[in-house]
């Protein structure tokens, strides 16, 4: 469980947990190109961190590629 801080967020949904590299892809590449500035992002030793993953419908008994999850960055207002 986490607490996530108030503020503007970018969010993407996506589905299949083998996408999850590339659905960070697409959001980093929607940030830059839409011209916001995030908070907290530092690209560390194993790729980028400080945003959050959501798994949607973990609760539900399904295989991975039918996941749901929605990635969250947060911006600069």
């Amino acid at each position: 469980m986490k607490q996530i801080p108030g503020g503007l967020y970018a969010v993407l949904r996506f589905k299949n947990l083998d996408s999850i590299g590339n659905a960070w892809e697409h959001l980093w590449n929607w940030i830059r190109e839409n011209k916001y500035e995030y908070i907290g992002m530092q690209k560390g030793e194993h790729g980028w961190c400080n945003g959050f993953e959501e798994q949607i419908n973990w609760y539900e008994e399904m295989s991975p590629n039918e996941w749901i999850f929605d990635l969250w960055v947060q911006l600069r207002e």
